[in-house]
């Protein structure tokens, strides 16, 4: 299950809530969230993967 979810960005929604409750507008979290998720497909890597400056360099 943890495989499953891991390559499917169920957390990508996590995210978003997360960027929304610093005050980032839904329409802005969403496109964010949207590069962060390419980002990861290109780099064949998972969300909670991402190092601290992929983090900066995405949002």
């Amino acid at each position: 299950m943890k495989k499953a979810v891991k390559g499917g960005f169920l957390n990508a929604t996590e995210v978003a809530d997360y960027l929304m409750s610093k005050g980032v507008a839904f329409r802005d979290a969403h496109s964010i969230v949207g590069s962060i998720v390419i980002y990861c497909e290109d780099h064949e890597k998972a969300i909670e993967d991402l190092t601290i400056d992929e983090w900066k360099e995405l949002s």
